[in-house]
């Protein structure tokens, strides 16, 4: 499987990984494997390179209990948007509340998998989902992390506050009030 780190700083105008609105760009991109997510833990498991550069995806069983997977309807080839970002990171998402609340920042979008064989060797241009809690996740989806376009600390950081563009006089100033 892959996760695909996408560097911001080195994106520019023509090469950048377009969102689902104007000024929105994809900064980091998880795969869902073609063969799905493993449902259950193998008894023998595969000898890990400890040096390779990917990550091992946990089994749903790991994460989920018995009624939660019955409840989200969770299956190897189909699973909910949440529990796809448990899986594919869950050093980002550990819960599923961090992974709603990324969601409903509309921070997650998703490319569903096309398998006509023009498009299989492209990379994406545009993502053209939006990501919501209840959005179903199948095989050879790309699930997408946008962030607003830019190179200001605002952009970069994710800020949904900026600074008033005109400056604030304080007349008198100390450790428990001041005056403006």
């Amino acid at each position: 499987h892959e996760n695909d780190e996408i560097n911001a700083d080195s994106l520019n105008d023509n090469s950048a990984i377009n969102g689902t609105s104007e000024g929105y760009i994809v900064t980091k991109i998880y795969t869902v494997p073609i063969e799905g997510f493993q449902e259950f833990e193998e008894s023998s498991p595969e000898k890990v390179d400890k040096n390779a550069n990917y990550n091992v995806i946990p089994p749903i069983s790991t994460l989920f209990t018995i009624e939660d997977k019955q409840r989200l309807q969770l299956h190897p080839m189909n699973v909910t948007l949440p529990a796809a970002l448990m899986l594919l990171d869950p050093e980002t998402y550990p819960t599923q509340s961090k992974a709603r609340k990324s969601i409903r920042q509309r921070s997650v979008c998703i490319l569903r998998d096309d398998t006509s064989p023009s498009s299989a060797s492209l990379p994406p241009t545009k993502f053209k989902e939006l990501g919501k809690v209840i959005s179903r996740i199948y095989p050879g989806d790309k699930i997408g992390f946008q962030r607003r376009a830019g190179s200001d600390y605002y952009a970069v950081q994710g800020v949904p506050y900026r600074s008033p563009p005109f400056e604030v006089p304080v007349v008198y100033e100390d450790d428990y009030m001041a005056i403006v």
